[in-house]
């Protein structure tokens, strides 16, 4: 009875219900196992049972144990080992290849093919587009194409897909052309929308609104013409007009007597250092203009430049005459703008039967008088230039 504990405990299971000493009809006691399993059948995991009745002997058909598995001799009968893993069953009887496959894919990633092979399995190679991180099929991590190159895009946007990458379209502010893309010039299609009177700048995929033009400010985003004629007038000289004008402004001509152009400086023109001004006598300079000025007691024309002498009768005293006796007397003029003289009886008037006749330097009383008395009138002469004189005469008529 001893012995027969000692094959329970000793050789784990070839005392079991495979095979028991009643079965096998042999006394326990008469094994002749005297001690424990010997190390070697421990180290093999041997079975708990012995195989078919009547092999004792290893070097017979392995026992009659499975081929994959080891036999040992015990005192007369065959202890087998246990099947091998990727195996099941009992190594006494058969190991049965275990299809992995059948579970859980084996253990390979989901994407590849498990290959059931004898006592194992293999996993395929991960499909293009991923990653072995095991380096056996078991683990395949999606690649991502776009963090490379941008996926071979270009400009184009990458999308990575699992296992693949997709090309999509243009980032903004680019167009495909030709599969190739390309910047669009904003500031060609309304200036960008930055608005008349300023700068559109294009940039890669964008544009940017600049300044204003010269000659305009910008208020609430629009640009807004300046006007430069409110301040300082406009820079042009104080004597012109400041004109403004979308984006500047214009200065007006210097007036007369300046020189120079308006946008600078007007200067005095001083007439009097070319002829004189044109003056007979003295010039005065001003600003803008000049004055002729006239010596002693000469007369200033009226086109401001001739001086003439006073204007003058130079006749004072007409001789008497008689009744109906021819008479003539010149009254003589002087001085004034002499190139012709002009001539009125401004009061009173000439005895009856004389005449007065006009001319230059005199006038000429001519007739036959015709009453006797003692007349009086006055005499005014006018020159060409306007200026007059005047003087009273007396012509007496007697009876002769």
């Amino acid at each position: 009875m001893l012995r027969l504990l000692l094959c329970f405990l000793l050789l784990s299971a070839a005392c079991g219900d495979d095979a028991t000493p009643a079965d096998t009809g042999t006394d326990a006691a008469d094994d002749g196992v005297d001690a424990a399993m010997p190390d070697a059948m421990a180290d093999e995991g041997m079975e708990d049972a012995p195989p078919e009745m009547g092999r004792t002997s290893c070097g017979d058909d392995n026992g009659g144990c499975d081929p994959r598995v080891a036999c040992v001799d015990t005192s007369g009968e065959v202890v087998c080992g246990r099947c091998p893993p990727g195996f099941s069953g009992r190594g006494s009887e058969a190991c049965v290849d275990i299809n992995e496959c059948e579970s859980a894919n084996g253990g390979c990633d989901p994407l590849v093919s498990c290959t059931n092979t004898e006592g194992s399995r293999t996993c395929a190679a991960c499909p293009s587009g991923y990653r072995d991180v095991n380096g056996n099929g078991t683990l395949c991590s999606d690649i991502d194409e776009c963090a490379t190159d941008n996926g071979g895009c270009g400009d184009r946007m990458c999308t990575n897909l699992p296992g693949s990458s997709m090309c999509g379209d243009c980032a903004m502010g680019f167009m495909l052309v030709d599969d190739a893309c390309v910047d669009i010039n904003e500031c060609r299609m309304s200036n960008g929308g930055c608005g008349p009177n300023r700068a559109c700048m294009n940039m890669p995929g964008s544009f940017m609104c600049g300044d204003c033009d010269s000659g305009y400010e910008l208020r609430e985003d629009r640009c807004v013409d300046i006007n430069e004629c409110a301040t300082d007038n406009g820079g042009c000289d104080e004597l012109v007009e400041c004109r403004n004008e979308p984006g500047g402004r214009s200065c007006g001509d210097c007036p007369m007597g300046y020189t120079g152009d308006g946008d600078d400086e007007c200067r005095d023109i001083n007439e009097c250092n070319m002829s004189n001004g044109g003056c007979d006598d003295r010039c005065n300079n001003r600003p803008g203009t000049f004055e002729c000025r006239c010596n002693g007691d000469r007369i200033l024309a009226s086109d401001g430049l001739r001086c003439f002498e006073p204007l003058e009768l130079s006749t004072r005293v007409l001789r008497m005459g008689g009744v109906g006796d021819d008479y003539m007397e010149t009254i003589s003029a002087s001085g004034g703008d002499d190139s012709m003289y002009s001539w009125e009886i401004v009061s009173g008037s000439l005895p009856d039967g004389l005449m007065l006749t006009g001319g230059t330097p005199g006038a000429i009383i001519t007739g036959t008088p015709s009453a006797d008395g003692t007349f009086n009138f006055t005499l005014r002469v006018r020159d060409a230039d306007g200026n007059t004189a005047m003087a009273s005469f007396s012509i007496e008529v007697a009876v002769i």
